[in-house]
């Protein structure tokens, strides 16, 4: 019985797979239904897979109440999908079919999202739903005025200011094209040939293997937009290198774990939160991207500094030339997977198309690819529906993390719960900027730990981004500054996710690979705070204004790599590692007098530093 229900639903994952990425091809080639519509019919396969691929585990009842729950997706996914249509012109009026509506999918939404996700999120949206309910008996300034169901379900169900708002708009549209671009290129050679791309550009110099790992994580992660994801994928190579070249199991673990977060925030593809992002500013994706280019350079170049000064001061050298692959035969095997890359780029950026149109081009030119390039294979077809199923499994946690994010939002719109944390926040900060920016990103971490980025960041845009603005800060700096501190949250324990899958494979501590990974990851932590004191480094200004806050902000990063490490030309000792890090941070702090200190600083560094190297090297030849 046990083999028949598992061929069944295998089965039907398959189908219901395929089922949503077509619906998302069609509606990205020939346009979106009514807004509704096609979140409606979106979150209704996604409701259903998550019932599929998280069966319940309730011994011998476990069946039926998967049973009860498809019939309750299906009755409130086919009502809806009829009177959707009909409800903007309701003028309020609310039928018993619409309560009853919202709430079975309410329900719903934190029944999956607890399946998918565990309990973190279904218990803050279960809070606020009660909130809701009840929050007429709490005393001011918590309290509000009683609403009834009709007035919840109009709020919640019937407008997209609740469960079918933004964030959910984003998850229906074009963040199911990204997902499906990433995990088709990646079926398709995509991921080996960035992990040899990376080998034989880096792969012979010192600490090669973290390097590999730094560009390749960055590469796929890019593409992908999943830390954990990326760490499984190319740090199953990347780590044992790095341990067998005489890295700290630790350490292997935790530039993995860093370099893969970055993927993140690194363009063209970046993370669901970044897809969220552009849909809540509603501005064009490409303004997302051209924003995210510098910080993520500087990103990716801390961790690089970092790999490199550990491999000075651990004697590393690179990897063996008969190890590492030929690049131009890298480049004659698997050039083709550049295209798919090319096209993206090229649509979004210099065609100016939107996002969604990008992403079906990219993914049309991947399957093009894999179809010519499959005729040596005879296992593609299978690789085209792994990756069909890999799709829709990565969509789920989208799908039901925006859901619930809409229970939140809507909680907030309905009570003004928003306009009264804000005004909290303020108070507790005393009205300063940087104590608000510190609260936010602490508030930014704790809740990144227990949760994917996309799902913080849309609960954290409810809560904070109210509060920046009241404070003079631009919307394009305070999102960015929440999503930097919402990804970042996958290495900082005590919860780091992407530490805890990279020291699952490097056979280290997992709390020890997150405190690593921490201090790889330090420009992370402090280039949010020059998003909003320098705007100018998310390429909104002058060329000279962003110019001179990158450099600045370059030097910056380079000088915390070597405080963080405490190795240079040879090793630093206590005071040059404290002189090096107060000339970062000098540095990272916009203005001229901050910079000119932090240069003075760092060149005093370099040179005792150096001349320290010299005698070393003369006492050895002696």
């Amino acid at each position: 019985m046990e083999q028949t229900l598992t061929k069944v639903r295998k089965t039907a994952i398959f189908v219901i797979a395929l089922i949503f990425v077509c619906f998302h091809i069609y509606t990205s080639a020939f346009g979106l239904f009514e807004g509704m519509s096609q979140r409606n019919i979106h979150l209704t396969l996604m409701l259903l897979l998550v019932v599929l691929f998280k069966p319940c585990k309730v011994k011998y009842v476990g069946p039926a109440i998967d049973a009860l729950l498809i019939v309750a997706i299906l009755v409130q996914g086919i009502y809806m999908f009829g009177a959707a249509p009909d409800m903007a012109y309701r003028a309020g009026t609310v039928y018993t079919m619409d309560k009853v509506g919202c709430t079975l999918l309410i329900i719903l939404i934190l029944v999956s999202t607890k399946r998918v996700m565990g309990w973190a999120m279904p218990i803050i949206g279960a809070i606020m739903m009660v909130y809701v309910f009840f929050g007429q008996y709490l005393p001011q300034p918590f309290g509000h005025a009683p609403y009834s169901m009709k007035k919840i379900t109009s709020l919640l169900y019937m407008g997209t200011e609740g469960i079918w708002s933004s964030p959910l708009a984003a998850s229906a549209t074009f963040i199911p094209l990204f997902i499906m671009f990433g995990c088709m290129l990646e079926a398709f050679g995509g991921g080996a040939f960035f992990m040899d791309f990376s080998s034989a550009l880096f792969g012979k110099y010192r600490g090669g293997p973290a390097k590999v790992a730094v560009i390749s994580s960055g590469l796929m992660g890019s593409i992908s937009g999943s830390a954990v994801a990326n760490v499984t994928t190319t740090g199953a190579f990347t780590i044992p290198l790095m341990k067998k070249l005489g890295y700290d199991k630790d350490f292997a673990g935790a530039v993995e774990a860093t370099a893969s977060t970055g993927g993140q925030l690194a363009p063209p593809v970046m993370g669901a939160g970044a897809f969220l992002m552009s849909e809540i500013l509603a501005v064009p994706y490409a303004t997302i991207v051209k924003a995210a280019i510098i910080p993520a350079l500087l990103y990716y170049l801390g961790c690089f500094f970092v790999v490199d000064f550990e491999a000075g001061r651990l004697g590393l050298s690179g990897m063996r030339k008969e190890e590492l692959p030929v690049f131009k035969e890298v480049m004659k095997k698997g050039w083709y997977n550049l295209f798919p890359l090319i096209m993206l780029i090229y649509m979004l950026v210099f065609a100016g198309t939107s996002a969604l149109k990008a992403s079906f081009y990219a993914v049309l030119v991947t399957l093009v690819i894999g179809a010519i390039t499959g005729t040596r294979d005879k296992a593609w077809l299978m690789k085209l529906k792994d990756s069909v199923i890999d799709t829709a499994n990565s969509c789920t946690t989208v799908a039901t993390a925006t859901a619930c994010a809409g229970l939140i939002i809507g909680a907030f719109a309905v009570t003004g719960l928003g306009t009264k944390l804000s005004m909290l926040i303020i108070s507790l900060a005393g009205g300063k900027l940087f104590l608000v920016l510190l609260l936010t990103a602490v508030s930014a971490i704790i809740l990144g730990m227990g949760l994917p980025t996309v799902a913080a960041y849309s609960i954290l845009v409810t809560l904070i981004v109210g509060t920046l603005a009241k404070m003079g800060v631009s919307q394009l700096s305070a999102h960015m500054f929440i999503f930097y501190f919402g990804t970042i949250s996958n290495v900082t324990p005590p919860v780091a996710l992407a530490a805890f899958a990279a020291a699952g494979l490097s056979g280290g501590s997992a709390i020890k690979t997150g405190l690593k990974a921490t201090k790889l990851a330090l420009a992370g932590f402090l280039i949010p705070f020059v998003f909003i004191y320098a705007p100018a480094i998310l390429m909104v200004g002058t060329p000279m204004e962003i110019i001179s806050v990158s450099v600045s902000a370059l030097v910056g990063v380079y000088a915390l790599s070597v405080a963080t490490i405490g190795y240079f030309f040879t090793n630093c000792n206590w005071i040059e590692r404290a002189v090096c890090f107060a000339a970062g941070i000098c540095m990272v702090i916009p203005g001229t007098v901050t910079d000119l200190i932090g240069v003075a600083f760092f060149a005093t560094v370099i040179v005792m530093n150096r001349i320290k190297a010299k005698k070393k090297k003369a006492q050895t030849a002696q």
